[in-house]
């Protein structure tokens, strides 16, 4: 079994860091593409909560790219997912090749600003430090 690659703590700890300071933001996780919780902070979700939605945002993201792919013929590619809520959004987007990052916002928040800044963010700070490569299925 080989070893997936660490992410940069320290480049996580900066993602979370600089998104819970946008307006309306009040929770920042970011996971694996296997769901596995790399780093969080929350408004009001204690390590456990914030652990289970990391695992449950990556079977909706799981769920958007096989729904995207028999719609098109396998075309498209899923490039976010969008819960709404009565309180607010919660979004997922990549943050890396094999990474994501899991923003919770309030009803104040302007969807598109914060989603656009999340993808900027991404981008400044690398991609590829925060590329995280698949676990291998135990067999």
């Amino acid at each position: 079994m080989s070893s997936p690659t660490v992410p940069d703590e320290e480049w996580v700890t900066s993602v979370i860091e600089i998104m819970a300071g946008q307006k309306g933001v009040t929770d920042v996780i970011v996971l694996t593409g296997d769901g596995l919780m790399l780093g969080a902070t929350t408004a009001q979700a204690d390590q456990g909560d914030a652990e289970g939605c990391a695992a449950a945002a990556s079977g909706i993201l799981s769920c958007g790219k096989a729904i995207a792919s028999k719609l098109t013929g396998g075309q498209a590619v899923a490039r976010q997912a969008v819960v709404e809520t009565d309180e607010g959004f919660v979004v997922a987007l990549p943050a890396g090749e094999n990474a994501y990052l899991l923003v919770h916002t309030d009803t104040s928040t302007d969807l598109g600003l914060v989603t656009y800044e999340a993808k900027r963010l991404v981008k400044r700070l690398g991609e590829r430090v925060l590329a995280s490569a698949p676990r291998d299925r135990i067999t």
